[in-house]
């Protein structure tokens, strides 16, 4: 067709592949169009390649509108995005849908109304169409999802499309721009002459307005922001009486919602002896690797030697991507790089508001000239739309916060971010104080290169390991609560010298669990196989995984005894505990029921910088990069619920979590670590306690070796997901037989995962070993087509199919 143009676009869907569409003219890649999908749906799209052949067999739909002047993401990033989805083993549309800000996705809203050929009559409706077709005549503009959250309308879905079918309601697409910039209001003074001939002498507040708006003329200054204009005169009313008489003209002034003034700058702190060194090897080591791990022990100053080489490259005009895997962390290094960098720092994560998120994307959008030079960030800001990327830190490169687990795409940004680095042909430094196994297995076979830090900053000494042996604290009557003697005194000792203290639980809440003392009833998740956490604050019961609550009632639902008990203890439970033991002191709590707040991070460390909090206690976020300068005394409240969880990497990941917040103690002073434990003979508290990393290292990748774990292997991990148990045991039996007819012995499975319902969904795992000299990509091949089969067989129809690729936990 003459001057028609074919073009394949990326929809935010889970169908595989991109869908073909017809456009008046060609449209350039990485654009975004408004297309119908199905019926009645709008979506936005992003044009993935154009000038595609023009089949005659198909009857294409065509682009309703193109939404952008400018491409919102380039080449690099689309096939950034292609590799994700072959990778991860999952549609384009699902990377599209993680890598973009919601507000630049136009989605349709389906908007209910009353259809113009419906006369009202109701002789034929049910009582429960009458309440719905009321429902939607008293509220205009009500959208479908606002009708199905309704209680009573919840199950209204089959009723809605009859009256729909009967023309009684008619559905209609609404599509909203949500993306808007931030305005600020001004005046602009026009003509300050004629006082006298303009405003009436009892007009007081004008008269006073027109002096103040004289003041700011005589100062040189034209334009005025409303805000700066004294409150009682800056009234909407009182401006638009002296606009109409052509004093000012008001108008809004679009601003950015970053703060750009002028930040004063400090110079980057000379290195010490051994941090210059590791500086000269990284830069020595990357002429020739793309790849430099920089294994530094905890208060090493990884930061300072980052901060060297960045400056580098910003003062070659080069761009930076700094990954951080915990939100917390982006507060406490943002400080730190804008004291020396100023406004060429930008951040970006998932805490952030839509509107910030899309006014950074701007920032980077093709052809740009973006005010940042350096984006700190977490997972997600390896997806922005960079023009050009020449160096990417991966810092605490171990941690598992990197890999997102839900939804699709299942991705690590680590692994990501080497790939995103070969597209940009930029270099990439990892750094952490505790390797992964993944990353020693990539030096051990010299494909990272390695630069070793072993001395703190300062030379000051690690800090000293003490366990405690909690069987023999709890048979000698020496606990109060969840402390022992032993570690009150310390605690004590700490307060009286001044410092801070971090206390650490992997476990928010109050009691992990309640339990009937009649009948042994533990009360569970209607939804989820788990059992539910008490929470002091809203005295309710509330399930981690699917967020519902329950109250709490001291009465047993089995048995109707008021025997009803709070076991075990969590986050809030140790604060409390805390508090009655030293009542005096200013105990403040971080894990997720306490940082759900866009600032609350910020606001949480910056008090404990400030001394304004004695102890934090809090779960892995404390464990992460955190620099504290007066924290004395770090305690692991209970190390067994870390040694004993049934995973093949937990070990490792334990160790992990000890040291990091064991890191956290003595940065300016020798340090102490204080960790309750009954289990004190375990290896990995002896390897901590003399702080062996490569002992660790050495044992576990033995074993990893014998029982074929990565990095030996690759792993895929595949989850079936049912509401129906008959179902879901019918369709593993299928998968099993189809897997092991395929890979054999390297299947694992049908089993059961530790949590074996969430959100009503019943679940049953499978896991794939690929040994190393295999080709992994012709494994996911033969794996695709098994997923087809068995997705084309009627009896699998309602039993949802997951892959995970490199999972981190099974």
């Amino acid at each position: 067709m003459k001057d028609k143009s074919i073009i394949e676009v990326i929809l935010p869907v889970s169908l595989k592949g991109t869908f073909s569409y017809l456009s008046n003219h060609e449209i350039e890649i990485g654009k975004r169009v408004l297309v119908q999908f199905g019926k009645r749906k709008l979506y936005t799209g992003i044009v993935f390649s154009n000038n595609n052949k023009y089949d005659s067999s198909i009857k294409y739909k065509s682009v309703l509108e193109i939404l952008d002047e400018i491409p919102v993401v380039g080449t690099n990033q689309l096939n950034f995005w292609k590799w994700i989805s072959e990778y991860y083993m999952c549609s384009i549309g699902a990377v599209m849908r993680a890598a973009i800000p919601n507000f630049l996705k136009l989605e349709s809203d389906t908007i209910v109304k009353i259809s113009k050929n419906y006369d009202g009559d109701t002789t034929d409706l049910k009582e429960e169409e009458i309440d719905l077709i009321s429902h939607v005549h008293e509220n205009s503009k009500l959208k479908l999802d606002q009708i199905f959250k309704d209680d009573n309308f919840q199950k209204s879905a089959k009723k809605i499309y009859s009256l729909v079918k009967r023309e009684i309601l008619f559905l209609e697409e609404s599509v909203k721009e949500k993306f808007s910039d931030k305005v600020e209001k001004k005046v602009k003074i026009l003509d300050l002459k004629n006082k006298e001939n303009l405003i009436s002498k009892r007009a007081k507040k004008q008269i006073e307005l027109f002096e103040v708006l004289q003041s700011f003329f005589d100062s040189n200054q034209k334009e005025i922001k409303i805000k700066d204009l004294p409150n009682h005169l800056s009234s909407n009313s009182l401006l638009k009486s002296l606009e109409s008489k052509s004093i000012i003209e008001i108008y809004y002034d679009k601003i950015s919602r970053f703060d750009f003034s002028n930040i004063s700058v400090s110079p980057i702190p000379n290195l010490s002896n051994e941090q210059q060194q590791a500086y000269d090897l990284i830069n020595e080591k990357l002429l020739t690797k793309d790849i430099c791990l920089l294994h530094g022990i905890t208060g090493s100053g990884k930061t300072e030697i980052y901060c060297r080489i960045i400056d580098d490259y910003i003062k070659k005009g080069k761009k930076v991507l700094y990954v951080l895997p915990e939100i917390a962390l982006t507060t406490q290094i943002i400080k730190r790089l804008k004291t020396f960098f100023g406004n060429m720092v930008g951040i970006y994560h998932s805490k952030m508001s839509n509107n910030e998120r899309v006014e950074i994307w701007n920032q980077f959008k093709l052809n740009s000239s973006s005010l940042f030079k350096i984006i700190v960030g977490a997972r997600s800001s390896i997806f922005l739309p960079f023009d050009n990327l020449d160096l990417i830190i991966i810092d605490e490169e171990h941690d598992s916060s990197l890999k997102q687990t839900q939804p699709n795409p299942r991705y690590h940004a680590r692994d990501c971010a080497i790939i995103l680095s070969k597209i940009y042909n930029s270099k990439i430094i990892l750094g952490s104080a505790t390797p992964s196994l993944e990353t020693i297995d990539n030096i051990n076979q010299k494909k990272y290169e390695v630069v070793r830090l072993d001395k703190r900053y300062g030379n000051i000494e690690l800090p000293s390991i003490e366990i405690i042996d909690l069987r023999k604290s709890i048979l000698k009557k020496e606990m109060n609560g969840f402390f022992s003697n032993r570690l009150i005194d310390e605690i004590k000792l700490q307060l009286d010298d001044n410092k801070q203290i971090i206390i650490f639980h992997n476990r928010r809440g109050f009691s992990p669990f309640v339990i009937c003392e009649f009948c042994g009833t533990v009360p569970k998740c209607k939804s989820c196989d788990v059992s539910l956490t008490y929470h002091i604050k809203s005295n309710c019961l509330k399930c981690h995984y699917c967020g519902n609550r329950y109250d709490f009632s001291k009465k047993c639902s089995s048995c109707s005894q008021e025997t009803i008990e709070k076991k075990g203890f969590a986050t809030q439970k140790i604060e409390d505990n805390l508090s009655e033991i030293f009542p005096q002191i200013r105990v403040s709590r971080m894990d997720y029921d306490s940082t759900r707040n866009k600032n609350s991070y910020e606001n949480i460390i910056n008090d404990f910088e400030e001394k304004k909090i004695d102890v934090l206690v809090g779960t892995q976020m404390v464990t992460k990069g955190l620099d504290f300068d007066n924290v004395g005394l770090v305690s692991i409240i209970d190390a067994d619920s870390l040694l004993n969880f049934p995973s093949f990497n937990s070990n490792e990941k334990a160790y992990q979590q000890l040291i990091q917040v064991s890191g956290r103690s003595g940065r300016k002073e020798r340090g102490k670590v204080l960790i309750q434990a009954f289990d004190t003979e375990n290896k990995l508290l002896a390897d901590l306690k003399m702080n062996n990393f490569s002992s660790m290292v050495e044992r576990e990748l033995s074993q990893r070796k014998d029982f074929n774990y990565p990095p030996f292997t690759r792993i895929i991990g595949i989850k079936l997901k049912s509401r129906n148990v008959n179902e879901l045991n019918v369709s593993s039996s299928y998968l099993s037989k189809a897997l092991k007819d395929t890979f054999g012995h390297r299947v694992l499975g049908p089993m059961q995962p530790q949590i074996s319902k969430i959100r009503d969904y019943n679940i049953i795992g499978f896991m794939i070993k690929i040994e190393r000299n295999a080709s992994v990509s012709k494994a996911k091949n033969i794996l695709k087509e098994i997923i087809q089969r068995f997705e084309n067989k009627k009896i699998n129809r309602k039993t949802n199919l997951e892959v995970d690729i490199d999972p981190i936990s099974l």
